[in-house]
């Protein structure tokens, strides 16, 4: 069934946003710590300007096509049929992501809310959300995001303030100690978790409304969205340290 409905800037960014924060909330920290130690939390923040300068690639590229998603940018570039065993890596890349992600759900929540429920129950309950979702069409899902949004950063705002009183900065120290190699890994990890896992939104900007500063508002949001990401993994350096948040 083709898309028939269009997305505007605002629901688009929130999306984005929501893309680049969702799961990331859960293993974006322990990943980076693993790699960066105590550093971590300096790779998550240079890694917001250049996670912002990968998605301006992104938005470069699509418009050098416009009206045509991932794979059909692939076949005008690389030719139907290199295009085609292309594009079935990215739509490997998809699936498995999605798997990825649902999984990441029923664990959390089966672990940390509902540890009676069986977790193929939530995975279908989630699943069953999801596909009512996909099935109403993009801007639904729009909509969804921007009802949901205020809620993650209300949770986001008030987690923050209750480890305040927990934090010792001495967690932090010492400061540039691990070693260029894995603050060079610790930065690609900060690219390419937050930011790298957006490319699905190329699918769906031939669907977006053409409004003004689109461009800057997408790039934005990436950027509040790393942001974000970055301050909880400094949060949780702080109350935690990297020996137990690593683990």
């Amino acid at each position: 069934m083709l898309e028939q409905g269009r997305l505007g800037t605002r629901q688009l960014t929130t999306l984005i946003f929501m893309m680049v924060v969702g799961d990331m909330m859960l293993i974006y920290p322990s990943v980076i710590t693993s790699y960066a130690k105590q550093d971590s939390w300096i790779c998550a923040f240079i890694g917001v300007p250049l996670g912002m300068a990968l998605m301006a690639m992104f938005l470069k590229l699509c418009s050098m096509h416009p009206e045509k998603n991932l794979v059909q940018m692939a076949r005008s570039i690389l030719g139907f049929w290199p295009g085609t065993f292309f594009s079935c890596f990215y739509l490997f890349f998809f699936i498995i992501g999605a798997s990825t992600h649902t999984r990441e759900v029923g664990d959390f929540m089966t672990t940390q809310i509902f540890p009676y429920t069986p977790v193929r129950i939530i995975i279908l309950m989630f699943v069953i959300v999801i596909a009512w979702g996909v099935s109403h069409g993009l801007e639904t899902m729009g909509r969804s995001s921007e009802l949901l949004m205020p809620v993650v950063i209300v949770f986001i705002v008030v987690l923050a303030v209750c480890l305040l009183p927990q934090i010792d900065t001495r967690n932090l120290k010492p400061v540039s100690d691990t070693g260029v190699v894995s603050i060079s890994q610790g930065i690609l990890v900060s690219i390419i978790y937050p930011i790298g896992e957006v490319v699905p939104i190329m699918m769906i900007l031939p669907y977006v409304a053409k409004q003004a500063h689109r461009t800057r508002d997408v790039i934005i949001a990436a950027g509040l969205g790393s942001l974000v990401l970055a301050t909880l993994v400094t949060i949780s350096l702080l109350v935690l340290g990297y020996l137990s948040y690593a683990t």
